[in-house]
């Protein structure tokens, strides 16, 4: 008489859905569509009023509201480029922290958030800029040009780094 063959393992369990968290879900998606087609409805409303301005007040209304979002614009630019000058000092810092002679990222412009051209790109460049050219940095970066060449190429060497 033949042996049996042996039943093979049952499948692992497989993860079960879980309605409570579909019907919440589903209860999530009907809210937002609520406030959606509420806000939908609201700027439509509010749309449609425009055409109740006098053309002059539209116009100052409109032009007073770009020069409100290029300001807004223009400030959020200044902060990104604060923001990606600081990460570029902690990359100089991690650098330089190891070898001295490493090279150096470029600073942005804070005017243009621009690479600065022709940035210094070791301690080495920095310590030996003329005079001319460590003032023109200095003010591209917005700091105040002290008085001896000396302390113009420090105060370069600080605004390369966090510190």
């Amino acid at each position: 008489m033949a042996a049996p063959n042996p039943q093979p393992p049952p499948p692992p369990a497989l993860p079960q859905p879980d309605f409570g968290r579909v019907s919440t879900a589903f209860q999530d998606i009907s809210t937002a569509a609520d406030n959606i087609s509420t806000a939908t409805d609201t700027l439509g409303l509010e749309l449609r009023r425009l055409s109740n301005l006098q053309p002059l007040a539209f116009n100052q209304l409109v032009l007073d509201q770009l020069t409100l979002m290029n300001q807004n614009f223009a400030r959020l630019e200044q902060r990104l480029t604060h923001n990606q000058n600081d990460t570029t000092k902690l990359h100089n810092n991690q650098r330089v922290l190891g070898n001295s002679t490493a090279t150096l990222l470029p600073l942005r412009d804070p005017a243009t958030g621009l690479v600065i051209q022709n940035c210094p790109n070791t301690t080495a460049q920095i310590r030996t800029l003329s005079n001319q050219r460590a003032v023109q940095l200095l003010t591209i970066l917005q700091i105040p040009v002290p008085a001896t060449l000396a302390e113009r190429r420090n105060a370069l060497c600080s605004a390369f780094f966090l510190g």
